[in-house]
């Protein structure tokens, strides 16, 4: 049952990514900052997630960025959103969320295990790295604040392993 339904999420994942996708290349986007739910493809996620508040949302984005060759900024912004949630999660985060206020946390807790922190970390380890093939780091690296986000992913990884 737990494939059958994590099968389903993603397919409706992956639909709701491409309209969003192709709504997004006309548009410039309207939030940008180094805080991780300062951009909207993180509150985008984030919307999604309290509508399904489970590990399996968390996985989807976290699958994608490891599996692809090509990060795209969009997904790593949700990725980095979904990462903060389990330090929120795990009580290790000062972020409050309006948003978040009415998410039952105690079932995602349970399912965060040393083996999910690895996956977090390696997704952090991916948008952190400076590459070719990565759309986030080169758009911060054109900025003055690529230090901060640097130090903002780094701090991120930290309280993931306390």
């Amino acid at each position: 049952f737990l494939s059958c339904k994590l099968l389903i999420y993603r397919l409706y994942y992956i639909i709701i990514r491409r309209v969003k996708e192709k709504m997004r290349r006309g548009i410039v986007m309207g939030a940008w900052d180094v805080d991780v739910f300062k951009n909207d493809p993180a509150l985008d996620w984030l919307e999604e997630f309290v509508q399904f508040p489970e590990r399996s949302t968390i996985d989807v984005i976290l699958d994608e960025i490891l599996e692809e060759d090509y990060i795209d900024s969009w997904a790593a912004e949700e990725a980095l959103a979904a990462i903060e949630v389990v330090t929120i999660a795990k009580g290790n985060s000062k972020t409050k969320l309006k948003q978040l206020e009415k998410v039952d946390f105690s079932e995602l807790n349970e399912e965060i295990d040393k083996k999910f922190i690895v996956k977090c970390t390696e997704v952090l380890d991916r948008i952190a790295k400076r590459d070719d093939e990565n759309e986030i780091y080169e758009l911060w690296e054109d900025t003055e604040t690529l230090p901060k986000w640097l130090e903002l992913i780094k701090d991120m990884r930290r309280r993931l392993n306390e």
